[in-house]
């Protein structure tokens, strides 16, 4: 590219310096002058400029519309609609310096249901079995595959992350190897856990760390039959690894909430809190306002949600969501996030998202007394947020991503947003007040930011991207890609 940098990975051998060759092999693109080492970072051109890996404080700021911009986009293809399902970053399962993601969709096939390993390094406009580097189906026609999705870490010891599918119709969790490729069924999955048919085992499921203390990845599954109803205490299970097996929830450590619709279960988060080396378990109850830690190792059997090591009270349906939030303020102690989605602080029912750090925890404490943070939405009805976390600049702080699916904007209601706060937040904030926000103005209930994640490095810069879906973006919804 004519920089005075040339490509290792392309030498030529010879006697005398070639044409159009340089000895020196550092450059990180050679096929874009903008990108050298020496040079100046410039913020927003999409380009590593002096090739060391990092943002050098550039980071996503100001408001995009989503969909007029270049983001990466990905659609169901066919008839089916991305109206269930989920998505999570798996990690770099191909060792190629960018991660993977995974995208699950129940209805595809006629409602047989289909999940997708799909590369982050893609650009522009796919449709999802095309852009596929593995598309996974269930073992027989039994509908609607796909009902959660989560990274599991390295599961089979092969340096790779491997990635856990949840089918909620046979109360079955799936383990499938990173290395997965093209067509595959389920029966040729790494492991499988299955559970009592009647409570649809298949919502909310989360995994990577180890919480029982047996040096091995668990996974935590809740009840989806329980999750959707308001007749029922929720419930929960941890499934001690190793997940490369077959077996049934003989192992498993069942908890179950203590009140009929508490919605226990339905949203979870591991963390360390408490900094011993352990995975802890934080699961919500909005049902109930409330949110429960589990600190690891987790032992028992039958727990009931009473027996958590701390119970965390709040309001407004606050344990709606949770998420990790890493180490946001560098203390040492895991940080979670916690939604309370009819929060009316700024507006009736307009939702709000809380910071708590593990160090400020303690049996019985009061959200509106431990959270160090909070950010509150503004509209009326739009029960913020669904909550998300990563490193967008490079910076090593994780950064808070909150999508509210049904903000209002550019005269549309409920088409979404997302919002990203940089670096670690203290005190109250507001919506529509991010450093940065992604709106999709191009549709009428389209719903943009119904789901959200933002750990995995898709095009490996070094910098965080976030997934977020509009579910009800014609034609059949679409996931949207925006690069940190």
């Amino acid at each position: 590219d004519g920089d005075g940098h040339g490509d290792a990975g392309s030498p030529v051998e010879s006697c005398d310096e070639p044409a159009n060759h340089v000895a020196t092999g550092d450059d990180c693109d050679d096929a874009d002058a903008a990108s050298a080492p020496g040079l100046t970072e410039v913020c927003g051109d999409g380009a590593d400029n002096d090739c060391d890996g990092g943002s050098n404080g550039c980071h996503l700021e100001g408001v995009i519309d989503v969909g007029s911009s270049d983001a990466p986009r990905f659609m169901s293809g066919g008839l089916y609609p991305f109206w269930e399902g989920d998505v999570a970053w798996v990690g770099d399962t191909d060792g190629d310096g960018a991660d993977e993601f995974v995208l699950s969709s129940p209805m595809a096939d006629s409602g047989v249901g289909a999940v997708y390993l799909i590369p982050g390094l893609l650009e522009g406009s796919w449709e999802a079995p095309s852009a596929a580097a593995a598309t996974l189906a269930p073992e027989t026609a039994d509908a609607t595959f796909g009902t959660d999705v989560a990274a599991v870490g390295d599961v089979d010891g092969d340096g790779l992350p491997d990635f856990a599918v949840s089918h909620a119709a046979t109360s079955t969790v799936y383990t499938f190897a990173a290395v997965v490729r093209g067509a595959t069924r389920a029966d040729d999955a790494l492991g499988t856990r299955t559970g009592e048919a009647e409570e649809e085992v298949g919502a909310d499921l989360l995994g990577g760390a180890d919480v029982v203390g047996g040096a091995e990845t668990d996974v935590v599954v809740a009840s989806r039959a329980r999750c959707a109803s308001s007749g029922l205490p929720g419930r929960a299970w941890l499934l001690p690894g190793p997940l490369d097996t077959g077996a049934d929830f003989s192992d498993a450590i069942s908890v179950t909430g203590e009140a009929d619709g508490d919605g226990f279960g339905c949203s979870v988060a591991i963390v360390d809190a408490n900094a011993d080396g352990t995975g802890d378990v934080l699961w919500g109850a909005g049902g109930a306002s409330s949110a429960f830690l589990f600190l690891g190792p987790v032992a028992g059997s039958n727990l009931s949600s009473g027996e958590a090591d701390i119970r965390i009270l709040g309001s407004e349906q606050f344990g709606s969501e949770v998420s990790e939030h890493g180490d946001a303020d560098d203390d040492g102690y895991g940080n979670f996030i916690v939604t309370a989605r009819t929060d009316d602080t700024e507006a009736q029912a307009a939702g709000a998202a809380m910071l708590l750090d593990g160090d400020d925890l303690a049996l019985g404490a009061n959200a509106s007394t431990v959270a160090y943070a909070s950010v509150h939405a503004t509209l009326q009805g739009t029960y913020c947020c669904t909550p998300g976390s990563g490193d967008l600049d490079g910076d090593g702080t994780p950064d808070l991503v909150l999508g509210v699916p049904y903000w209002d904007a550019a005269g549309y209601n409920d088409n979404g947003a997302v919002f990203v706060f940089h670096g670690a937040l203290t005190g109250a904030y507001v919506l529509p007040a991010a450093d940065f926000v992604a709106e999709n103005t191009t549709d009428h209930r389209g719903t943009f930011g119904v789901l959200v994640s933002a750990s995995g490095d898709g095009n490996g810069d070094g910098t965080g991207d976030v997934l977020a879906m509009a579910r009800f973006e014609p034609p059949l919804g679409i996931l949207y890609l925006v690069r940190g």
